[in-house]
């Protein structure tokens, strides 16, 4: 009796199909590579910034003229999409890396919006014009 051996397709593999396998290989490990290391060697160059540091600005956001405090207020660092939205009592956090020259961007519907430089300060309350 003559013996047969097993494959997952119903006909015999011949070259052609083992060619296509390995084109598979090929293509599965330059996919893999081409994904893992640019975010690797992406992540390194982030961390080892001199200019940005992992700080924390915190702050509370009041109407200008009446003092109350303002909920839904958008903060954004300007030319990112690190941002903040204060809540209920008007309080907002941000921690992110950001640079010592980052700019902080108030806005509000109906309101002046304000642009202020973090320069080093952690905390920056903020009254805006409506």
């Amino acid at each position: 009796m003559k013996k047969t051996n097993f494959y997952f397709w119903s006909f015999r593999p011949d070259v052609n199909s083992h060619k296509l396998l390995l084109s598979v290989k090929i293509a599965a490990f330059l996919l893999f590579c081409g994904l893992a290391l640019p975010a690797n060697s992406l992540a390194s160059a982030t961390s080892s910034s001199d200019d940005q540091q992992q700080i924390r600005v915190t702050g509370t956001i009041t109407d200008a003229s009446t003092g109350e405090v303002m909920t839904g207020v958008n903060i954004q660092v300007k030319g990112t999409t690190i941002g903040a939205i204060s809540d209920v009592k008007g309080k907002y956090s941000l921690t992110s890396a950001l640079d010592q020259n980052a700019i902080l961007s108030f806005s509000f519907i109906g309101y002046t919006s304000q642009e202020i430089t973090v320069a080093g300060k952690t905390v920056m309350n903020v009254a805006l014009v409506g």
